[in-house]
């Protein structure tokens, strides 16, 4: 057990935080479950303050390509491929030849996050997997790409952006609802035998939102632990 990390979420997110940690973590052990929060943000609900800061980019692929060559950019190559293919976008802060944050944006569904399958309307983006280097955390540079994707986006035609949190990961949950998204509800993932059992709760239906198993992640795509997908403000 991490005593420090519990000793942080329980203090700031209190016993019941804790606990919920624990008893999917101890699930995990046993077969694989996850439960995420589904959240929207739109330009109703966003923090107006976050869209003041100087700007980033959308970075075209022969950007990505470059700056996956730099280890320090927290880009494998294969990940950058795959994500191209796709069309997903990636909004940056640029230092030189160093990404000061990055995040992701999956503009058609289904998303392939780590080795899971999230599927979402068309009428919004998916907000996923970023990063944040060392040198440059505590400016919220996280919380200002996201809004300043949305705004983008929305100019593009998107009505928000949606994105989702483990139902244990409070430091995630928090940091979300500080950009403005607002949760509409939930979805589990677990492994019976075999195969996997999907359930996603009513309010999930407005924004077509689920998850599944990914039949193959693409390569050098993170996976981290469950549910925290790559929204944590510890790496963001």
């Amino acid at each position: 057990m991490d005593r420090k990390f519990y000793g942080e979420l329980l203090a700031h997110h209190g016993a019941g935080a804790a606990a919920w940690h624990a008893a999917i973590r101890a699930a995990n052990r046993v077969t694989r479950l996850q439960i995420y929060r589904g959240l929207v943000v739109t330009m109703q609900t966003v923090d107006p303050g976050l869209l003041t800061a100087p700007r980033g980019q959308f970075l075209d692929p022969s950007q990505l390509r470059r700056f996956a060559a730099n280890p320090e950019n927290d880009l494998d190559a294969g990940f950058v491929e795959a994500a191209i293919s796709r069309s997903d976008q990636c909004y940056a802060f640029v230092e030189g030849d160093v990404l000061s944050s990055h995040g992701w944006y999956a503009m058609y569904a289904p998303a392939v996050v780590g080795d899971t399958r999230v599927h979402f309307s068309s009428s919004y983006a998916f907000r996923y997997r970023g990063f944040t280097h060392p040198h440059f955390r505590g400016r919220h540079l996280r919380a200002i790409g996201m809004a300043q994707a949305l705004e983008a986006l929305t100019g593009d035609g998107k009505k928000g952006l949606v994105t989702q949190v483990g139902f244990e990961d409070f430091h995630a949950l928090q940091a979300c609802l500080g950009v403005g998204f607002r949760p509409f509800g939930h979805a589990l993932l677990v492994k019976l035998g075999s195969g996997f059992r999907a359930h996603t709760t009513p309010g999930c239906r407005e924004y077509r939102y689920r998850v599944g198993p990914a039949a193959s992640a693409p390569a050098g795509a993170r996976v981290d632990e469950p549910g925290t997908l790559g929204l944590d403000p510890r790496t963001e």
